[in-house]
């Protein structure tokens, strides 16, 4: 005699909570990547100023023995030289504006691999 009946739940609803979800992960994704833009940009400052106060780079020139340096950090040591945590290529460019050589070779930065400037994996020679 009694029947049971109970709301059910149409289609509408069903697709207003999926709009509404995925408008929540939308603005989260936004507001998680520019935060993580503003720290890198942020940390790229900090290591530019302390790349400035090394004493190999207060003269503003980069002779043999100084280049021979860098070029001998791995990725790690160079982390610890310029102290950050963060993946780092440094690429040195002649009064030219091309990129410097090693007397043979040309060096397309020195620091952590994949890292990609134009083109050129850092560290790669060519």
């Amino acid at each position: 005699m009694f029947q049971k009946r109970g709301q059910s739940w149409s289609i509408e609803a069903y697709v207003a909570i999926a709009v509404f979800l995925i408008a929540i992960i939308f603005f989260y994704g936004l507001t998680t990547v520019s935060t993580f833009k503003v720290n890198v940009e942020i940390e790229v400052e900090e290591l530019s100023q302390k790349l400035n106060n090394k004493d190999m780079f207060l003269d503003g020139e980069l002779n043999d023995a100084e280049l021979n340096i860098l070029i001998g950090l791995n990725c790690t040591e160079l982390k610890e030289f310029l102290h950050t945590n963060l993946d780092v290529c440094i690429y040195i460019k002649g009064t030219d504006g091309n990129l410097l050589n090693n007397g043979t070779n040309v060096i397309h930065g020195i620091g952590c691999p994949g890292i990609n400037i134009s083109g050129m994996m850092c560290g790669s020679v060519s």
